[in-house]
């Protein structure tokens, strides 16, 4: 894929349920963790703490409604990480269309990928996914302070890039994510893939498939 001329120059894009599908394994892993330590939650309340939102954003809600589950936002991910492994183990969670265009797009433009997961979490998903050397660089939720909807974690992805946040590009599939690109002065395509009922209508262009994504329109 050739951009042409055009005024983007960094490409970002999410992690969980953009190139990865993942997100439905975040909610298990937790349901499980809160099983061991007693404590039962259902599915629509794993859902609500977990879709869309970053470790430390779902702490926060978790331990409002559970003041005694988990310590620190660290703790509710190592609790977590194992199950997780475990289900990723099973099978294949990449979304084929997301990944080829970022490989695409990296053969014209510096792409990097900027997530609400660890770094650990993004590095194990660059290996994965085998895009270490379309990747640029990355950064997960230990390299910036505030969570998505907080602009924070783009303008620093810019920042280490050199670039305009106006001159960036992101692909997202939540509402924070979405919140926080166009916070942070960037133009946004959004991923609503079945059954994502994330409210992304903020964003400059909606995709259910990356597949269907060109620069018409950008330029």
């Amino acid at each position: 894929m050739a951009p042409g001329e055009q005024k983007f120059n960094l490409i970002i894009f999410d992690l969980d349920g953009t190139l990865v599908d993942t997100e439905d394994l975040h909610v298990g892993s937790l349901i499980i963790a809160a099983r061991e330590r007693g404590c039962e939650l259902s599915l629509e309340t794993g859902n609500e703490y977990i879709i869309g939102k970053p470790w430390d954003r779902s702490y926060q809600e978790i331990q409002r409604d559970h003041p005694d589950l988990f310590h620190s936002s660290k703790d509710l991910q190592e609790a977590c990480g194992p199950h997780f492994d475990q289900m990723i183990a099973s099978g294949n969670v990449a979304i084929p269309e997301s990944v080829t265009l970022l490989e695409e797009l990296a053969r014209e433009l510096p792409v990097c990928i900027v997530s609400g997961s660890s770094r650990a979490e993004v590095a194990y998903f660059v290996d994965f996914l085998n895009i270490s050397k379309r990747v640029a660089f990355y950064l997960g939720n230990d390299d910036y302070h505030e969570g998505k909807p907080d602009p924070g974690c783009f303008l620093e992805a810019a920042r280490l890039a050199g670039v305009d946040p106006h001159e960036c590009l992101v692909f997202e599939d939540s509402f924070a994510g979405v919140a926080a690109a166009k916070r942070a002065d960037m133009t946004c395509v959004a991923l609503k893939r079945e059954p994502n009922t994330q409210d992304v209508s903020q964003a400059d262009l909606i995709l259910t498939n990356l597949a269907d994504f060109t620069f018409q329109g950008f330029e």
